[in-house]
């Protein structure tokens, strides 16, 4: 029972946390790790959740972004 009285929280949370694009795939890699229940060295999916989407958001938001590149200025 308390897990249905939790189902309102948890679609609120999905629903702002896949809202925004930037960070949309972010949430989704984070989501998978979690709910793999991957444990390594006896750490569980939720620590290795937080690593693997630290690390994506890290990635997704430092890289160089890569200039458009149009067909009248191409050379």
């Amino acid at each position: 029972v308390a897990g249905l009285a939790l189902f309102g929280a948890l679609a609120s949370a999905a629903s702002s946390a896949f809202e925004e694009p930037p960070t949309r795939v972010v949430a989704v890699i984070t989501f998978l790790v979690v709910a793999s229940g991957v444990s390594i060295a006896g750490v569980g999916s939720a620590f290795w959740g937080l690593v693997v989407g630290g690390i994506a958001m890290l990635w997704l938001t430092l890289r160089p972004r890569r200039k458009p590149v149009s067909a009248a200025g191409a050379e």
